[in-house]
């Protein structure tokens, strides 16, 4: 499951931005901590997600084949989410 998935689900108007608070509420840990999972989402959160969601968001476990998980673009993506989120909350 990628990560920038799970935060478009969660945020309001679905480009990502507030969807790290989101959905680390639902599932009960500090925003820094979605952050910290990179490009994708923890193997074990990805079946949780895939449950508290009843299925709407699907863990694929081709997203995790060594290739695929942590490619330049998805680490930038990543980080120009978490550059967004700090400056939202600072302004």
């Amino acid at each position: 499951m990628l990560t920038k998935t799970v935060l478009e689900f969660f945020s309001k108007n679905g480009d990502g931005v507030g969807g790290t608070i989101a959905t680390a509420k639902m599932l009960g840990i500090g925003s820094g901590a979605v952050c910290n999972w990179g490009p994708t989402v923890p193997r074990g959160v990805a079946f949780e997600l895939q449950v508290r969601t009843d299925g709407l968001l699907q863990f694929d476990e081709s997203v995790y084949e060594p290739h695929k998980r942590d490619t330049p673009e998805l680490r930038k993506a990543m980080q120009e989410h978490c550059k967004a989120k700090r400056k939202n909350k600072a302004g």
